[in-house]
């Protein structure tokens, strides 16, 4: 979904070419699925309790945490980009698929629900028309 922008272009594409640079070639390497242009960031407690992967797709969105409920030593080797980034993928990779087969008038419906919700947000349509044009 498309809401109302909060940031720039600019620097919207640099946050995107900087968390697309953990997954291509820093911490989040296993999170990478073939064809598809993916970002992320891999964390770490620095007492070793939590671990994470959080990452996007431009259609989808989602989060891997793993730890205790009662906080211990996840043990040697935890790390965000071993072990949820691996999972993340997984998830993902199905998630896009299931996203890929939505058929035609979901699509239709939620392009409507977008264009109507920025559009009370004051933002313009993806044409640039405000409400004020589309309500003549």
């Amino acid at each position: 979904m498309r809401g109302p922008r909060v940031l720039s272009q600019d620097a919207g594409d640099k946050m995107w070419d900087m968390l697309r640079y953990v997954v291509t070639n820093g911490t989040g390497k296993n999170a990478q699925i073939s064809g598809v242009d993916v970002i992320g960031k891999t964390g770490t407690t620095s007492n070793n309790k939590d671990v994470w992967f959080m990452g996007a797709s431009r259609q989808l969105a989602c989060g891997v945490w793993m730890g205790y409920d009662k906080p211990r030593d996840l043990g040697y080797g935890s790390a965000g980009g071993a072990w949820c980034a691996l999972r993340w993928r997984n998830f993902m990779a199905q998630g896009l698929e299931v996203w890929r087969q939505r058929n035609p008038i979901e699509k239709m419906i939620e392009s409507t629900r977008l264009t109507d919700q920025r559009l009370r947000a004051g933002a313009p349509d993806d044409e640039g028309r405000d409400a004020d044009y589309l309500q003549r």
